[in-house]
């Protein structure tokens, strides 16, 4: 029996899973495979490396077999439904973007970015399979979480200063203020991205002194001593 055209297909088939197989590993992401009834059919290494399992150790197991917790951004546990992989064999929809983490027994955690995307058989409406695509942001969130403790760092030391500072966008809204010195307003009053000249002095355009833009676009620093309207004297500075 000349079986030369089966042998060609299972070839190109080969060579096409290849092909699969390197392109995904250049890309980075993981891949997995979800049936119907939430059991793993199919891993990839990036994802085995991503989660430490073996492949031939999650095909065939559901997220409830490892011994890992998957939770929010908040920390708390995802529960069996919330998947997107179940948004997605549920609903048929895709879902994007999703933030998940993987909390270990050893308390660390890595941060995943999840896509989700349906099968379909021929003719059904229901999808049978899902295909998860994630990528490990752990480094990421790290950084963030970084930014934000030296936010609130720097938002600590400038609150306890007695002088005014406050800090502006080029539209002149206040980005930041520890509403000390000349910016003590009334509490109602305190509000960020608001234009200074409204929350400050109550005007309702720019003052036609404004130092402020001067300093913009001549990227200039500027410092005076200024006479208020009640006889007050203030020492100005603009960064």
């Amino acid at each position: 029996m000349d079986v030369t055209e089966r042998k060609q297909a299972e070839e190109a088939l080969r060579e096409n899973e290849e092909l699969l197989r390197k392109v995904n590993e250049t890309v980075g992401e993981g891949i997995v495979l979800k049936d119907a009834s939430d059991s793993f059919v199919h891993w990839d290494k990036t994802a085995s490396d991503i989660f430490g399992l073996d492949v031939e150790h999650a095909r065939g197991q559901t997220p409830a077999f490892f011994d890992i917790k998957f939770i929010y951004e908040d920390g708390t546990e995802y529960a069996g439904d919330d998947f997107p992989s179940q948004y997605t064999l549920c609903t048929g929809e895709s879902f994007n973007n999703g933030i998940m983490g993987i909390k270990r027994n050893n308390h660390s955690i890595t941060w995943l970015k999840i896509n989700t995307r349906p099968i379909f058989k021929s003719g059904d409406t229901k999808p049978y399979l899902v295909v998860i695509s994630f990528s490990d942001i752990t480094e990421q969130k790290e950084k963030e979480k970084q930014l934000r403790d030296s936010e609130q760092r720097f938002q600590k030391m400038l609150s306890i200063i007695p002088d005014m500072i406050s800090i502006h966008d080029p539209d002149m809204n206040i980005v930041y203020s520890n509403w000390n010195g000349f910016a003590n307003i009334p509490e109602d009053k305190r509000v960020l991205n608001t234009k200074c000249y409204k929350t400050y002095r109550d005007y309702d355009h720019i003052c036609p002194d404004c130092r402020a833009i001067t300093v913009l676009s001549t990227k200039t620093a500027f410092q005076a001593e200024a006479k208020l309207s009640g006889g007050k004297w203030i020492d100005i500075n603009i960064v």
